[in-house]
């Protein structure tokens, strides 16, 4: 067109029109976008709905990108960006790229801060398989456990939570668990320990690890490892059941007086009421190899490939594979109340309910979120994730006293540990009666007598309540011995046993240097036996000894 052959008022307007368009032209190729209403900070519950937002000027069209700590969030790219039932592990700081054809701009953080209840666990570590992400409505837990890729949680109406990966059934609860007393998770399998000792057990059938052992009744507590699982008994003993590849499941011949057990990958631990530890199964990494010198333990955990114990003086001692320095227990970490073991990767809680993690972390399975920093009562971990169960400050028995059994002149130690939210106190009773004196988390009674023996309790206290633990039984054996001569007569020397009752080992020597065992027998409740020996009569001089076998 020849605009100098219009009228120049035609000529004007088409001009300006045409100066518009290119300055329109201009501005879009040449200004990025401007982002009007910055996402904003937010503090909330788990289990929330989470809603970001942000407004933009933009000529051209614009695309988004929210971001959580700088790492792209996938298939957040639009103006909002939403969370259902919001984590833990998804605190932090959130901000939105905004793009167009000229350039992009960044919002400022918002600070997401997420709070977790009392009776609420948090997870964090690996979630591909939703093992992280606690449901919905999950409220009055009181125990976790943590399998390879799927969570439990005990109920306080003793019913039980599950979820995450179901490859195997593992989160499938059946209807007919409940009464339950303690849960665990294994591998890819779940099992539930009921109030009456028996067990039940769902998921991967693999190895007969859901054919629990024949009669398996009077059951404390169940450990699950990979592939294998181990029971506490009520009289101290262990049944292990499942994968035996490497040996994993032979309890050692005449293990007794158990406490607590503990299962790692392919390992098994267990925890005598003495304080020491048994350890068999697979030793690739020196995992059942207990350090010799270790003693005074109150807990143990298994890893994947390391083994874990709490001691009474609250410190942590780990042994086994250190790829990743799982063994390296962080320098001054004191005041431990609870201990957990991952596939490589190690997990303390302290008194005060703050924990610390350390080893392996490509899921940030050590990095703790904000919103579990404080009042954890309980620590759980398997593979690459973990659990941790909120308290309300006031204080939680982690470790019962154990009962004990010791001779008579013997010291004996009783060993409590609390989480709580401020300073804890403690008393320790007898027969329910305070005793004078005894306010830190360890007892001693020194040289033990029999008159000492029964029911030990404590009770742990701060500002926001107290509980008292589970009774422990001290019971003292009188092993003297007293050897009474009743003279001879037609038959031979008669001479009376008097000691507590049970099996007695009697000696004879001709010089009172080289000793001989010569009877083998049993005082009845009675406390006395008399027995003969009619051999006495064909030599010139006899010394006896007796001893309870």
């Amino acid at each position: 067109m020849n605009v100098r052959s219009l009228p120049v008022g035609i000529q004007n307007l088409l001009l300006g029109a045409m100066l518009l368009a290119a300055s329109a032209r201009s501005h879009a190729q040449c200004c990025p976008p401007v982002i009007t209403n910055q996402p904003a900070s937010q503090v909330v519950l788990q289990s929330a709905t989470v809603n970001f937002s942000v407004a933009v000027s933009s000529a051209t069209y614009a695309t988004y990108q929210w971001r959580l700590n700088g790492a792209n969030l996938p298939g957040a790219t639009s103006s909002n960006y939403t969370i259902v039932n919001v984590q833990a592990w998804q605190a932090g700081n959130y901000s939105v790229a905004v793009t167009n054809a000229a350039g992009y701009a960044i919002s400022s953080n918002a600070l997401l801060t997420v709070n977790v209840s009392s009776g609420v666990p948090g997870a964090w570590g690996y979630g591909g398989l939703d093992e992280t992400t606690v449901p919905l409505g999950t409220s009055n837990i009181t125990a976790i456990s943590a399998g390879s890729f799927h969570s439990l949680a005990l109920k306080s109406g003793g019913t039980v939570l599950a979820w995450g990966d179901h490859i195997f059934g593992e989160t499938s609860v059946p209807g007919s668990v409940s009464n339950v007393a303690g849960i665990a998770a294994g591998g890819f399998y779940s099992t539930a320990t009921h109030s009456n000792g028996t067990v039940t057990a769902w998921g991967d059938a693999s190895y007969g690890l859901m054919d629990t052992p024949p009669g398996l009744s009077n059951v404390v507590s169940v450990a699950g490892g990979n592939l294998h699982a181990l029971a506490l008994l009520k009289d101290g003993t262990v049944t292990a059941w499942g994968d035996n590849s490497y040996d994993n499941t032979n309890v050692p011949a005449g293990l007794g007086d158990v406490v607590a057990v503990a299962a790692g990958g392919y390992h098994s631990l267990a925890l005598k009421a003495d304080g020491t530890v048994i350890a068999w199964g697979q030793n690739s990494d020196g995992q059942t190899n207990v350090p010799v010198w270790l003693n005074s333990v109150v807990a143990i955990a298994g890893g994947g490939n390391h083994s874990l114990a709490l001691k009474r003086d609250g410190t942590v001692t780990v042994w086994g594979g250190n790829n990743y320095n799982q063994t390296n227990v962080p320098a001054g970490l004191n005041n431990v109340v609870a201990i957990a073991g991952g596939g490589y990767h190690s997990l303390a809680l302290r008194r005060d309910g703050v924990i610390t993690a350390w080893g392996y972390n490509a899921y940030s399975q050590t990095n703790v979120p904000a919103g579990l920093a404080t009042n954890m009562i309980a620590i759980a971990s398997h593979g690459d994730h973990n659990l941790a169960l909120k308290g309300s400050g006031a204080p939680v028995i982690t470790v019962n006293p154990f009962s004990r059994t010791v001779n008579v002149g013997s010291n004996v130690t009783f060993s409590v540990k609390a989480a709580g939210n401020n300073n804890l106190t403690y008393q320790w009773r007898f027969y329910g009666t305070n005793l004078t004196g005894q306010t830190s988390p360890n007892f001693t009674r020194s040289s033990a007598q029999t008159s000492q023996a029964g029911p030990y309790s404590v009770v742990v206290s701060n500002s926001s309540g107290s509980v008292t633990s589970t009774i422990a039984m001290l019971t003292v054996i009188n092993n003297s011995v007293l050897l009474t001569p009743l003279g001879y007569n037609t038959s031979g020397f008669r001479l009376r046993i008097t000691g507590t009752p049970g099996t007695y080992v009697i000696e004879i020597s001709p010089d009172v240097t080289h000793w001989s065992g010569w009877l083998t027998t049993n005082v009845p409740g009675s406390g006395t036996l008399d027995v003969l020996d009619p051999a006495v009569i064909n030599v010139d001089q006899r010394y006896y000894r007796a001893y309870l076998q």
